[in-house]
């Protein structure tokens, strides 16, 4: 369900990270923090200006406009844009719908604007009915894919001129390992996100074929706390390919009972983002003291 996924990303939170580096210098502890600062803290901020945050449609109600934010985000995810409806993702552009009418109706304004607040597109559509808006809650989204599915190739068109990633100056090369015990979708989604938003983020990946410097592995699992959640553990590891481990970050939060049963989408990229600065300061550390 499209609902499922906005909430679960606002509630993901960041636990500790310990990073553990071996022979390769000062140990750098992007996460480091007091118990009392840990409980207040969100999912770490990345900085990606080829991705998009989207807030809410507004002129909906909140669950509508929420649902229909994410609907989207889906769409340019599954193009190859970052995009979160969530505040993991700053200092990127960012888009600001709302509901209105014109001459013909009601109609959607996509405002798309830069990490400076500069305007640089608008894609008007039509607005979905309320039917469409409830069917969308439960998942149930045929009616509004080609409406969406324009908007979204506009917008990753406007945000990828060239469809060509940074160029970026290489440290340690990276790849995805083993993502291990997620329920659901949670291992295809995870690594799909990781692929994603690292090679828009200046982590310099390994290419296929290519022996890495560095893997990163996973362990998730679930913990009833009652009736209605479960503690959710995200345990990822940077490791040599020779199984030495050198860094290792945490994630952890509690979630409704069940909700990680199918795609985990939108959650998967916000846990992804979290992980960006702690895995380049571990890149840059690892490759000084090769």
């Amino acid at each position: 369900m499209q609902r499922r996924s906005g909430f679960l990303s606002g509630v993901l939170a960041a636990a500790i990270a310990l990073l553990i580096l071996s022979s390769c210098g000062p140990v750098p502890q992007p996460f480091r923090q007091d118990a009392e600062t840990k409980a207040r803290t969100t999912l770490a901020r990345a900085t990606i200006t080829s991705g998009i945050r989207i807030l809410p449609v507004a002129g909906f109600s909140p669950e509508h406009g929420a649902a229909l934010s994410e609907y989207l985000a889906d769409n340019l995810r599954d193009l190859g844009t970052v995009a979160s409806t969530s505040d993991a993702l700053r200092n990127a552009h960012f888009l600001s719908p709302n509901a209105m009418t014109d001459g013909d109706g009601l109609v959607i304004r996509w405002d798309l604007f830069d990490p400076d607040g500069v305007l640089r597109d608008t894609v008007i559509s039509e607005a979905p009915t309320l039917e469409e808006l409830d069917a969308l809650l439960t998942g149930r989204n045929k009616s509004l894919r080609e409406m969406i599915g324009t908007v979204a190739a506009r917008l990753h068109t406007t945000l990828n001129p060239r469809a060509s990633n940074p160029i970026v100056e290489r440290t340690a090369f990276l790849a995805i390992g083993t993502i291990s015990g997620a329920p659901g979708n949670g291992s295809e989604d995870l690594s799909r996100a990781a692929t994603a938003i690292f090679a828009r983020s200046g982590i310099a990946m390994a290419k296929n074929g290519d022996e890495p410097d560095l893997v990163l592995n996973a362990e998730i699992s679930l913990v009833p706390i009652d009736e209605n959640s479960e503690h959710l553990t995200l345990a990822w590891s940077i490791d040599t390919p020779e199984g030495r481990q050198v860094g290792r970050l945490v994630q952890e939060s509690a979630i409704p009972k069940g909700s990680l049963n199918g795609p985990w989408r939108g959650l998967a990229y916000d846990a992804i983002l979290g992980l960006v600065d702690a895995v380049h300061e571990v890149q840059t550390a690892f490759k000084q003291g090769a």
